[in-house]
């Protein structure tokens, strides 16, 4: 008997705040703002990330006062219940409207309140993953890392899954995330109730390219102790790159592919071998191991 995939609950747990904006909401912020709607890019193919990454930009831009968050975070929300999910993690961009805002901690605050109340009057339970961004300096990430593991101490004991990740984001090409170690220490060392989850493996690199696609994916399973991989659609390749892989990491990873990022239609040419992912069956390959325990740098 067939069943409506709508009705059966579910998490969503790769979602980027600014991204998920409506159309409609979109044009109504820009209107507002006096500033330039983006190009309706629905259904678009990007030739590599800059393109779309300035498209994305371009849309956070219309952020420019507390009602808009709240309608934004009030619209994903709804959505994300239309579709079934009782509980979403949205990764938000905070870095291109602080300015806004006060700066990185009283943005971080609001988006912290604002998502409580959504919580509140739409029944969906909210969690936030902030992300540093790859090509800023780690000097900036490290500064957000404190203000994350600030946030997330003093949520400790009220609202301990109101903070559950810290990120790293923007694109994968010629930003490696070895300068940011430090950073993932700050923030989810020890005994921190913050989770790493930084993206890696979402593109593949061109011959040369050592900071991208599956040798990302090993540094931040093993040095920043990643809990969760965005994206790690190429983490298929660590086997014939490091044929010794099995059991070389102790943790037992999630990860969180895009749809939109894989296979035909995905959002981005370079993005490729879609067609081998089989996330069933990544631990009898021996690309990610079985046991569970604890990264480097203490992250569960």
């Amino acid at each position: 008997m067939a069943r409506d995939l709508r009705a059966l609950p579910k998490a969503h747990v790769h979602l980027h705040l600014e991204g998920a904006m409506r159309p409609d909401t979109l044009t109504d912020l820009c209107a507002r703002h006096g500033l330039e709607r983006p190009v309706d890019t629905r259904g678009q193919r990007f030739q590599s990330f800059g393109p779309f990454a300035a498209t994305y930009v371009a849309a956070c831009l219309c952020l420019r006062e507390e009602a808009d968050l709240k309608r934004l975070i009030t619209e994903v929300a709804e959505d994300a219940a239309n579709d079934g999910a009782t509980w979403i993690e949205v990764a938000p961009s905070i870095e291109l409207y602080a300015h806004h805002f006060g700066g990185t901690a009283a943005t971080l605050q609001l988006l912290l309140r604002l998502s409580k109340q959504v919580e509140e009057e739409n029944g969906v339970g909210i969690g936030l993953i902030i992300s540093a961004a790859r090509h800023e300096s780690a000097g900036e990430a490290e500064a957000l890392a404190r203000v994350v593991r600030t946030e997330a101490e003093a949520l400790r004991a009220t609202r301990p899954h109101a903070l559950v990740g810290f990120g790293l984001h923007a694109d994968e090409e010629g930003n490696p995330p070895e300068p940011f170690a430090r950073a993932f220490e700050i923030a989810c060392g020890g005994d921190s109730p913050v989770r790493a989850m930084p993206h890696a493996g979402e593109i593949y690199p061109d011959r040369g390219d050592t900071s991208s696609g599956p040798r990302s994916v090993a540094f931040c399973l093993d040095v920043l102790g990643a809990a969760r991989l965005g994206h790690g659609t190429h983490c298929f390749h660590l086997r014939s790159e490091q044929p010794n892989r099995r059991g070389s990491s102790a943790l037992m990873v999630h990860v969180t592919p895009c749809a939109k990022s894989l296979g035909r239609g995905c959002v981005c040419e370079r993005v490729r071998g879609a067609e081998r992912w089989d996330c069933l069956n990544l631990p009898e390959r021996g690309l990610l191991p079985r046991r569970a325990g604890r990264g480097a740098l203490g992250a569960r």
